[in-house]
């Protein structure tokens, strides 16, 4: 079985690296092809669903650096499931894990055999992607189709994704303040799914009367940003969704880009704008905002609420798809 494993291992490094995936080119590609971008995804996502099934059912207790691969491989692939979400993928289309009482006729066999099928299955996709019919371009811009990607500079993928997601909405942001709001998303993500599991985890289960009693308030409207990519939690507690969970996400963050204190999150945007406006030395005339390029005649109280909905908008983006519906409303934070 190791053997197998290692050989199925070795075929999609050389699929990996036929690509370049390293280098982006990958990217680059799906980033042109919807309907490449769909299968290519949901066959990772398969796989990387097998390969954690075939984790569980190993005889050997697994290290404490692969218990942390898995954790790894588990928030990419709710990162991948959203975007195939978002991509209108049909929902059986999904893959599945097999249910607790098919455990006993889920095996490693099974399992390495799934995951030597998608393997073949992203070899076969190879020629294909080498060569992509690419989708028609309905937009004026004079990039050529072979243009390079624009790169980031990141601690892990998933902050890779925010980064590009970031881009996409946020046109005008520098480069650093993107990677910088990507990596905060990391961070709250991360949060969000460990509130989750505690959530799950705990005994006796909440009583849903005294959760809804601890739990009334509603999230800032969520605008386009929030339905793109978000690690999500499998199981949520809708009570949860309020503004106890939005706070907890700490949504802004200094946008000057030597300032020592850029990775500070802060929870209430007066807290925020008196450090921001600590960097301010001398009288401005006008101020663009760095997101939308909205001008200001001056730094004053207008400016600073204008970028602050900016900041929520990136830090709501991690939360689970599930809320959408509860959060029709929004105000600003209050100290």
């Amino acid at each position: 079985g190791r053997r197998i494993c290692q050989n199925e291992l070795e075929r999609f490094l050389l699929w990996c690296q036929g690509l370049d995936v390293a280098d982006g080119r990958l990217d680059e590609v799906l980033s042109r092809s919807k309907e490449l971008h769909r299968q290519v995804l949901s066959l990772l996502l398969r796989l990387g669903t097998s390969i954690l099934q075939a984790m569980s059912q190993a005889s050997v207790e697994p290290s404490q650096l692969q218990l942390d691969d898995c954790d790894h491989l588990r928030a990419l692939l709710d990162v991948a499931e959203t975007m195939l979400k978002g991509s209108g993928l049909d929902e059986h289309e999904r893959p599945d894990t097999p249910l607790e009482s098919d455990e006993s006729n889920y095996g490693m066999v099974e399992s390495i055999e799934e995951i030597s099928a998608y393997v073949d299955c992203l070899l076969d996709l190879a020629p294909a992607l080498d060569n992509p019919v690419l989708d028609i371009q309905t937009d004026d811009s004079n990039e050529p189709l072979s243009g390079t990607k624009e790169s980031f500079t990141t601690s892990c993928e998933e902050a890779l994704i925010y980064c590009r997601k970031i881009r996409d909405r946020f046109d005008p942001l520098p480069r650093y303040l993107v990677e910088r709001l990507a990596e905060a998303n990391v961070v709250r993500a991360a949060k969000i799914r460990e509130m989750q599991h505690q959530v799950v985890s705990k005994e006796p289960p909440i009583n849903d009367t005294v959760t809804e009693s601890l739990f009334t308030g509603r999230l800032p409207q969520i605008t386009e940003t929030t339905k793109s990519s978000v690690p999500p939690p499998s199981v949520f507690s809708s009570a949860l969704v309020s503004r106890h969970v939005f706070n907890d996400l700490n949504p802004y963050m200094c946008t000057i880009e030597h300032c020592q204190m850029g990775g500070t999150l802060y929870k209430h945007s007066r807290t925020w704008a008196l450090h921001e406006s600590a960097h301010v030395t001398a009288a401005f005339r006008s101020v663009e905002c760095t997101f939308c390029s909205a001008t200001y005649q001056r730094l004053d109280d207008a400016y600073y609420k204008h970028v602050s909905g900016h900041l929520r908008e990136v830090s709501l983006s991690v939360l689970p798809q599930t809320i959408d519906n509860d959060a029709e409303s929004g105000t600003d934070d209050s100290e």
